[in-house]
């Protein structure tokens, strides 16, 4: 399962939680973008990013700073395999390609996941099954437009 990094709503309390529990064997991999990495980077740090510089980025829905103190860190530590981390250009491109194919407008926070497997696929190629969250519409017409551009 590839999964928005820093998403609250989403990722740490209910899918992967509920994910192990349906099936403990199920890799879980986090994704998040190459500008604002927060989670990613205090995941394989195992330490808290003090000071941690978030630049902008078009996904700034799974981009923040994380409290210290947050309930969704013992989540992630605990379910989560590992992070993959995605440019600006790559999501860009997963928006791009979900509405030509598949004629889904996305906002790119919602596509972090695909964009994960997309750019790594050596990661998935012995799984049989791979699945993500692809989620949100939440983006302007003008947003849209300077993406696809």
């Amino acid at each position: 399962m590839v999964l928005p990094g820093a998403c609250p709503r989403v990722s740490p309390r209910v899918s992967r939680v509920s994910l192990k529990a349906i099936n403990p064997n199920i890799k879980i991999y986090g994704v998040q973008q190459e500008n604002a990495p927060f989670i990613a980077n205090w995941f394989k740090s195992k330490k808290y990013p003090e000071n941690f510089i978030l630049k902008p980025s078009i996904a700034e829905g799974i981009g923040a700073e994380v409290e210290k103190d947050t309930i969704t860190w013992d989540y992630i530590n605990e379910f989560v395999e590992d992070f993959l981390i995605v440019s600006e250009e790559e999501i860009k491109n997963t928006v791009k390609w979900t509405m030509k194919n598949h004629k889904y407008y996305v906002e790119p926070s919602g596509i972090v996941g695909l964009s994960g497997i997309i750019k790594y696929p050596k990661i998935f190629k012995n799984y049989k099954k791979i699945a993500t969250v692809i989620t949100g519409r939440n983006m302007s017409y003008d947003k849209f437009l300077r993406i696809i551009k």
